[in-house]
This record gives structure tokens, C-alpha cells and sequence, in this order.
């Protein structure tokens, strides 16, 4: 058998790194649920739809005077609002999180 030549050699080098790196991306950034954004009215007007999701962001405004902290707890309540369309929320979050919901 002969010598691989020194072109071939870097081109497979290449080519393995790549693979490498892409699968090593994949598995750090990579998601396994998608994570769903929805209006209040949006979220209102089709519960039946949007409430069966695991993991989703609602945007809307909060309303003035509604956000609350239980005591030696990291829950948090309070209403969002948006156009018409007004969502009461309890968001429990960990102290692991460092209080994110």
C-alpha cells in the first residue's frame, strides 16, 4: 500500500473535525421541546389548543398593582394583559433557578 497523499489526509482531517463539532453543537444547543409564544387574547380566545403545550412564553403587559410574592416562597402572581384580554397568572420557580420561572 502506498502513501495517502498529504491533500487527502488534511481533507479527511477536515471533514472529521466538522462532523465532530456539529454533533458536539447539536447536543449542547440543541432543544428537545420547542418552546411556544402566544398573546394573552391569543391564549384566551383558544385555550382548548394552547393549554395542552408543556413549555410556553406568554407575552402581554402586567398589570398595574397585581404582581405579589408568597412569602418564603419563589412563586410570583399577577395578571397580564393584552388588547382586550386579561390572563392570571401563578409562576412557581425554583430556587435553583435563581428565581427564573
Amino acid at each position: 500500500m502506498g502513501r495517502v497523499p498529504r491533500w487527502l489526509a488534511l481533507w479527511l482531517l477536515f471533514i472529521g473535525l466538522s462532523s465532530v463539532s456539529s454533533v458536539v453543537l447539536a447536543l449542547t444547543f440543541g432543544s428537545s421541546e420547542l418552546v411556544y409564544s402566544v398573546h394573552v387574547d391569543e391564549l384566551t380566545a383558544n385555550q382548548a389548543k394552547w393549554l395542552a403545550r408543556s413549555h410556553m412564553r406568554v407575552e402581554g403587559e402586567l398589570v398595574h398593582g397585581t404582581l405579589a410574592r408568597y412569602e418564603n416562597s419563589c412563586d410570583f402572581v399577577f395578571r397580564l394583559r393584552s388588547r382586550n384580554s386579561e390572563l392570571p397568572v401563578h409562576l412557581v420557580a425554583s430556587a435553583a433557578e435563581g428565581g427564573r420561572g
